[in-house]
């Protein structure tokens, strides 16, 4: 990987180059939903740390353990992006539902393939603003990008290329639990309903880049529709210029929807990916549909951008890998054992436990609850009909 200085009006904008996974003109994005760091999930990582003799952890405090089974197939993927649900500031300290977390985690992501983290969300401020100018610093200082919050407004978006493919990366949060300091020095934080902003960040964004990714943390929590006032505010943030839009904070797999943007071009909204790892699971509230859907069933989504080197135009091809966040109770050390896999594999290893003969015994050994799963993920997020450019890969 070969990384060179940024032309763009955009101060910290990295040039990625890829030459080893695919040739110039294309990319592969992954995008993940909300990653949460309750006290029971860094539990689980507590209870698997491994130490050398002389006490040193040997998989970042036990965190390597919560994305060893989705690993393998995010480092896939040129670009994984994830949504950073929480502060990592010291003392570390947290309560409930007023997140930290020790600074292990980041290295465990990394490892686990992530390479980019949206910053704005409604817990960045948990720690307050040195807690979130401590975690943008960390963030930057394993390597990730940072999407959404930045030490000034320019410095919330990054741009990334491969060969003659430019795509930018720009995030922005609708929910805050604290007010976002108007005279923060060194800490600018994206908001998803300052629309004369966006846009404008949209727009300058667009000149650059090919293709316009803006990842949006809004809505309602456990519901499987989004707001109708977001979902038009995105629509016209598509028409501004962005392609394709990454939506969470629900907690809940909500649909995806095609959008013809107002020059034609053909546009992508994910309304919300649900969590990607987190130890609440909750169901569904009503909000006008019967999906049997909880919090514990997300889709990653994958993009493959590319852009013709004769013609110049652009391309994107949509798929969708199910994953289900388990969480199996030991009851000799009282901790749930949490962590994140691809349903398709969770179904794998059902119908191995089956008895011989019985493809599907019943919902007692796990395969016809895990079949029900992916057919329920498929009804939210698609519906009952054929949708073009989005394909499963389960």
């Amino acid at each position: 990987m070969r990384i060179r200085k940024t032309i763009s009006a955009f101060a910290i904008c990295a040039f990625l180059y890829i030459p080893g996974k695919l040739s110039a003109g294309q990319m592969i994005i992954s995008f993940t939903g909300d990653i949460m760091m309750h006290n029971a999930v860094k539990a689980c990582a507590a209870a698997h740390d491994e130490k050398d003799r002389e006490g040193n952890s040997l998989n970042n405090g036990g965190f390597d353990y919560l994305f060893e089974s989705i690993a393998p197939r995010l480092r896939k993927s040129d670009i994984i992006v994830g949504n950073l649900e929480f502060p990592v500031a010291a003392p570390f300290t947290s309560r409930e539902i007023v997140f930290n977390c020790p600074p292990e985690v980041l290295p465990a992501l990394k490892k686990a393939g992530f390479t980019m983290m949206c910053l704005s969300n409604n817990h960045i401020l948990d720690q307050g603003v040195n807690g979130a100018k401590e975690t943008l610093d960390r963030v930057l200082q394993e390597g990730f990008d940072a999407i959404g919050a930045g030490i000034n407004r320019e410095s919330a978006g990054v741009i990334k290329k491969s060969g003659n493919l430019t795509v930018g990366f720009l995030a922005c949060t609708g929910i805050i639990n604290y007010p976002i300091p108007s005279r923060a020095r060194s800490l600018h934080i994206n908001w998803f309903y300052d629309e004369d902003q966006m846009k404008e960040d949209i727009v300058k964004m667009k000149k650059i880049a090919d293709y316009v990714i803006l990842s949006v943390h809004t809505g309602d929590e456990y519901i499987t529709t989004p707001r109708p006032e977001d979902a038009a505010l995105m629509k016209r943030y598509c028409d501004a210029g962005a392609d394709c839009i990454i939506g969470h904070h629900p907690h809940m797999l909500q649909p995806s929807e095609p959008y013809t943007a107002a020059d034609g071009r053909q546009c992508r909204i994910f309304y919300s990916l649900g969590n990607f790892l987190s130890s609440y699971s909750i169901d569904a509230k009503k909000s006008g549909t019967e999906f049997l859907i909880t919090s514990d069933e997300s889709v990653v989504v994958n993009l493959r951008i590319r852009k013709n080197p004769v013609t110049k135009k652009t391309s994107a091809e949509f798929s969708l890998l199910p994953i289900l966040i388990v969480k199996d109770y030991n009851e000799s050390s009282g901790i749930h054992d949490i962590h994140t896999v691809a349903l398709c594999d969770h179904i794998k290893r059902a119908r191995k436990k089956a008895p011989a003969g019985r493809e599907m015994p019943g919902r007692e050994n796990g395969l016809t609850v895990a079949l029900e799963k992916r057919n329920i993920i498929r009804s939210v997020i698609l519906g009952n009909g054929r949708v073009i450019n989005i394909s499963f890969d389960d």
